[in-house]
């Protein structure tokens, strides 16, 4: 914790906080055939894709190391390649910090605080400028036209009726 303090206090608040889990875990054919190759139980792609979420979860928790491993290198590849390669989705990143937690059922994710360079910051630069910095990076929308993608995002991006419990905190009767 004192090398987040040690951040904000050299570098200012952070431009972006991200958070990558590994919800889709039971999602990735390849993380659940390998681990089943480290049983000896060789399944195609095709039949792990028809397993039940109840068995594909069985199989993860039969090696949490190997999963866990298996996490860790996506987000790594995510963050090499993607966050700080020649594209700069976010912006070119200045520094960042990030912690890994695990949910109650096991499950990692990551937190990310990430410094962007030339960020307007609000109070120093105009309004206008501020907002277009966050107009070119933040945006939401409900649907797009590609129903595929509708679909993955109300799966992964969204809580289901059986995570309402986390939803309802401080014994509120609020659902998400």
């Amino acid at each position: 914790m004192l090398s987040l303090f040690a951040c904000l206090r050299n570098l200012g608040l952070p431009t972006f906080f991200v958070t990558l889990t590994s919800a889709e875990l039971t999602r990735w054919t390849f993380h659940l055939g390998a681990i089943l190759k480290q049983q000896s139980d060789h399944c195609s792609g095709e039949n792990i894709m028809n397993m039940d979420y109840k068995d594909k979860c069985e199989v993860l928790k039969s090696n949490p190391v190997t999963a866990v491993q298996m996490f860790y290198h996506r987000v790594d590849l995510f963050f090499k390649l993607m966050l700080q390669g020649p594209a700069h989705p976010l912006g070119k990143i200045k520094d960042y910090f990030y912690r890994v937690e695990f949910q109650a059922r096991g499950a990692p994710h990551v937190h990310f605080l990430f410094w962007i360079e030339e960020v307007p910051r609000f109070g120093t630069y105009s309004n206008e400028q501020v907002i277009s910095f966050m107009d070119r990076y933040v945006s939401g929308t409900n649907e797009c036209e590609d129903p595929e993608l509708n679909e993955l995002v109300k799966n992964v991006q969204s809580h289901s009726s059986n995570n309402s419990a986390s939803c309802r905190k401080g014994k509120t009767k609020k659902k998400c």
